[in-house]
């Protein structure tokens, strides 16, 4: 999501504009939510606890199970967005295509298109602020004749369409990250066949992480919150923060628990999660031999995926590891030059690595900033300031980004102080701007105009 921030009003949610992509693909009524928005494919939901998922600002007591659906998250920042009077601030539908500081007006120039309309048009503002995320462009695997060959349908699964029917057909599904699987498990029993294909095993866990309660095949969203658990949050503050701090350190508890390469803590976290991997394969230790990673536990972001190993050991599936040498009209040829024949194509290959935008921002020197921060650029890596700016770019925040570490299991830890953090940096800067806004009549700014942004 992309925020275009200008300052010239004084309430303190006005003067806000925010600009969720909302693409044309989407099927349904344009949603707030960002990610639980975005996938919307059967089986998705959060692997963290809910009510530590949510904003600590905004505690929610009526969270009906313990790892939420992604639409009960999506609701639940649509509750959010109300209640604070954000709702008239949302843009859906639209894209923002570009941004460039304008030196002499020291501003930013937004350009944005109608998704509907196909207009173009340009929003100034004093401040910028990019929160797209860092995995929000889908990655569609580059494999030859999987776009322009293949005469099935070819879905992702954060581009999954209301209308994509599975029933009763092969499929194949490609990935077996977070999302591939959710996917499996909970599209099986409708499918006439499965071919998954996998290029990287995972490593199973019963958790995310510490002592939180273990979700299965049969409740995937482990242990629903009763209406008396609701009404005790409800009118006891203190045993529901209780409950809250109780959760969140059990969630960071896992710190230093394992994640050093080659140690004894290490070695153990591998054996206690191989022994729920191969309880989850009703003990069948051929199996396990299959589906376990060559690389040590924390290499990659640990994965609970209640059921998804008992689906593979159905006969609908089958558990494919062969490279992909291309696609034809009826299906998927391997490494093996063996035709695998499909109906539809479901690729669960996650997203593209978003440190930087998705879009064009042109700093004051007229670079872009993708550019000054790839390898061959001038600065060749993320440069910022306290995660939250670049140089060069005045009055341009962003927001889980760059300040993102790439392994998936810190990124996710560091993610609770971060973003909080980022905020709080951006924030004090839109404040003084308003309260000091007398300034720029005063001899000061007069004799150095250009001193007016960050």
């Amino acid at each position: 999501m992309t925020v275009k921030a200008p300052v010239t009003t004084a309430p303190q949610n006005r003067g806000l504009c925010y600009f969720p992509k909302s693409e044309p693909w989407d099927p349904h009524r344009p949603l707030k939510g960002g990610t639980w928005a975005a996938n919307v494919y059967p089986g998705v939901r959060c692997d963290v606890p809910s009510h530590s998922y949510q904003l600590s600002c905004e505690p929610n007591t009526e969270w009906s199970e313990y790892y939420p659906k992604g639409a009960e998250i999506q609701q639940y920042y649509e509750k959010v967005v109300a209640k604070h009077g954000l709702t008239e601030s949302f843009h859906l539908k639209h894209e923002v295509l570009k941004a460039t500081w304008l030196p002499d007006e020291h501003q930013w120039e937004v350009s944005i298109k109608h998704l509907e309309t196909g207009t173009i048009f340009t929003n100034r503002a004093d401040f910028f602020v990019s929160s797209q995320g860092r995995i929000s462009k889908p990655k569609t695997p580059d494999i030859p004749g999987l776009l322009d060959k293949f005469k099935g349908q070819v879905v992702h699964t954060a581009r999954w369409p209301k209308d994509f029917v599975y029933k009763d057909k092969r499929v194949a599904v490609i990935g077996n990250g977070a999302s591939g699987q959710q996917l499996i498990p909970n599209i099986i029993n409708h499918v006439q066949h499965i071919d998954h294909y996998v290029r990287t095993k995972t490593w199973v866990t019963p958790t995310f992480a510490g002592d939180l309660l273990i979700a299965t095949a049969d409740a995937p969203g482990g242990p629903k919150y009763s209406d008396e658990d609701k009404e005790k949050f409800r009118s006891d503050p203190e045993a529901y923060l209780k409950h809250r701090r109780g959760l969140d350190i059990k969630l960071h508890h896992r710190q230093g628990t394992g994640d050093l390469l080659g140690s004894q803590a290490n070695y153990e976290l591998r054996e206690r999660i191989k022994k729920v991997m191969l309880e989850r394969l009703d003990g069948d230790g051929e199996w396990l031999q299959k589906v376990i990673p060559d690389y040590a536990p924390g290499c990659k972001r640990l994965t609970p995926a209640p059921g998804y190993l008992e689906a593979l050991k159905s006969s609908k599936v089958d558990y494919i590891t062969n490279g992909i040498s291309r696609v034809e009209q009826d299906g998927i040829v391997t490494e093996d030059r063996q035709l695998h024949p499909v109906d539809a194509i479901i690729t669960a290959t996650g997203f593209e690595d978003g440190f930087t935008t998705l879009f064009p921002v042109i700093g004051k020197d007229g670079v872009d900033l993708k550019e000054k921060w790839s390898k061959d650029g001038d600065i060749g890596y993320p440069e910022t300031y306290l995660g939250v700016m670049a140089p060069g770019y005045p009055n341009y925040f962003t927001v889980l980004q760059a300040s993102i570490p790439s392994t998936p299991d810190i990124a996710y830890l560091n993610n609770i102080p971060i973003r909080p953090r980022a905020t709080l940096e951006a924030a004090p800067s839109l404040s003084r701007l308003r309260s000091q806004q007398h300034i720029s009549q005063s001899a000061f700014a007069k004799s150095n105009p250009k001193a007016t942004w960050h």
